[in-house]
């Protein structure tokens, strides 16, 4: 982790890690904008 909260998730699918830099527009996320947008995320992975 560090200071840019864009970038707090590692996804894996077991032999491959993607670290996404989610909601790049917005200059201050909160930790519920971050949660929201990496379980959409997640989600279209799956999909």
């Amino acid at each position: 982790m560090n200071d840019d909260w864009h970038d707090d998730y590692m996804c894996t699918n077991g032999s491959s890690y993607d670290r996404p830099y989610l909601i790049p527009d917005d200059s201050f996320v909160e930790e519920w904008e971050i949660d929201e947008a990496a379980s959409a995320y997640g989600a279209a992975l799956n999909s």
